[in-house]
């Protein structure tokens, strides 16, 4: 303890020369030094008969103190400072974020003049600029993109970079078309902005808009508004916005209903798999079915798939819904086999979203094997456009599918632009020619020539073609003519429940 005091009074001692509390000692600093370090003098007892010094020294000491909690509290409010700039900058562009604007916007409170705008906007695909050019000029494009919206802002109005490619806007214009030509010139600017950088990428901004009522701003249900307004659109080659309106506030106000929906109809098995044929036109056999899922909603009955599916393949659901019904699919097989019915292969769509999912060829596999049914009853069908969105992706999938024993179809061919390049980078064993190859055409010699050709290329290589959507005598007149002889369509039979099918399978 003695050393130690060695160190503090001499460290006090030496405050207490240079402050005004040294007068109160009757000694200067270096007798009392001096004084302090005499071996026959306690510390006790020399305080005890100093008390001025004694004084002099609690002061200089609760001098130190104060002296370092001032330090103290400065260097923690400047870190908290530090971190209340972090939490309120987007660490891309470097302005004001999300956070800020909903903090500048808490006591928003919309006139009601019907001019105020929320603008949700987005880069269609900008993940290419990323990929091709580099993170780093990704960021100086969004910062520029937000530096052209922050350059027009007018009083009270703000913007951000919400996340990735997402920009929020309020915004205040006299007409709806005062605010089109605004998102036209944002566009224009931009179509600028990277010609100057050499970038040879055209922006395509893709905006929802919704219009602010009167009262407090509710940041969170405009935004909800504009993003559904902008997910309405389909991808282009030339920027565009969508309005919110009437008719998407009840369609988004039935889709949140659905969604709440969603958690109870897979447990309660409200989805229903029902069958619909695949004939043989020459045999009258059915040689296979398509699993369709149907709804069967508590509340408003049945509903059929294009109710429902676009919605599930926007949140996710899908992915459960496509596994939910492929299980149904494997345990209704092993029902028809162990009813002594002869199997034909069943197939059974996958949307695109599972081939961003590692793992779609081992879940497969497990749940056929947990059933006991072979993958060769089973066929994996996607569609075209699924197919053509990320050609390799898919590919790398189907190829483990199809080694695992699973064939593989495509479905809708011919409602697109349909490459016949996909028979040659896919392992496909079923092709499904779109319905619209029946309907008539401007050029029905090309068309009839074109389709000729691919039945007759798929079938070479012995890849099974079948024709959707059969309704009609012509249809069917029109199959034979193009060279195909499995259909599938109300010609024959409409989709049915598993009893139905069952007892069809049964008299096959």
């Amino acid at each position: 303890m003695k050393k130690i005091l060695h160190w503090i009074v001499p460290f006090c001692l030496s405050i207490l020369f240079f402050s005004p509390a040294s007068v109160l000692a009757s000694d200067g600093p270096d007798d009392l030094y001096h004084a302090y370090t005499d071996d026959n003098t306690s510390i006790m007892d020399y305080f005890s008969n100093h008390p001025k010094v004694s004084l002099a020294v609690i002061l200089g000491i609760t001098a130190v103190f104060i002296l370092l909690l001032i330090v103290i509290v400065y260097n923690f409010r400047r870190h908290n400072k530090k971190l209340e700039q972090l939490m309120i900058t987007d660490p891309v562009t470097h302005f004001p974020n999300f956070e800020q604007m909903k903090r500048d916007t808490a006591h928003f409170v919309c006139p009601g003049n019907g001019t105020w705008y929320l603008l949700y906007t987005d880069i269609q695909n900008f993940k290419y600029i990323n990929d091709l050019y580099g993170h780093a000029l990704g960021d100086w494009v969004l910062t520029q993109c937000l530096q052209a919206i922050r350059d027009k802002l007018e009083p009270g109005e703000s913007c951000c970079r919400m996340d990735a490619d997402h920009f929020v806007q309020i915004k205040h214009f006299e007409t709806e078309a005062a605010m089109v030509s605004a998102l036209r010139a944002l566009a224009e600017a931009a179509f600028a902005l990277i010609n100057q950088a050499d970038i040879l990428y055209r922006l395509i901004f893709r905006t929802g808009v919704y219009t602010l009522p009167a009262g407090p701003l509710d940041l969170n249900m405009a935004i909800d508004s504009a993003i559904y307004a902008k997910q309405s659109q389909s991808n282009s080659f030339v920027s565009n916005w969508t309005v919110f309106d009437h008719a998407m506030r009840q369609n988004n106000l039935k889709e949140r209903q659905m969604e709440q929906d969603l958690t109870h109809a897979i447990r309660d098995h409200e989805f229903e798999v029902w069958y619909q044929n695949k004939v043989d036109i020459e045999t009258q056999k059915i040689v296979g079915a398509e699993a369709l899922v149907c709804w069967r909603h508590p509340k408003q009955g049945l509903l059929s798939p294009g109710v429902f599916i676009p919605f599930f393949e926007k949140n996710q659901f899908v992915t459960r819904l496509d596994f939910y019904v492929f299980e149904t699919v494997c345990q209704q097989l092993a029902d028809l086999r162990d009813s002594g019915i002869a199997l034909v292969p069943i197939s059974s769509n996958f949307s695109r979203v599972h081939f961003d999912n590692w793992d779609l060829p081992e879940r497969c596999t497990a749940i056929t094997r947990a059933h006991g049914i072979s993958p060769s009853y089973l066929e994996i069908e996607i569609t075209e456009e699924g197919s053509l969105d990320s050609i390799h992706n898919v590919a790398d999938k189907l190829n483990k599918l199809h080694a695992a024993g699973f064939s593989l179809s495509i479905d809708d061919f011919g409602s697109g632009i349909s490459p016949v390049q996909l028979l040659y980078d896919l392992p496909v064993d079923v092709l499904k020619m779109d319905r619209s190859t029946l309907d008539p055409h401007d050029n029905e010699q090309i068309h009839d020539q074109i389709t000729k050709s691919i039945v007759s290329i798929a079938m070479a290589n012995g890849i099974k073609v079948i024709f959707e959507g059969v309704e009609t005598d012509d249809q069917l007149d029109m199959v034979r003519h193009f060279g195909g002889h499995i259909i599938q369509g109300y010609y024959y039979s409409k989709p049915a429940p598993f009893a139905s099918f069952k007892k069809q399978l049964a008299e096959n």
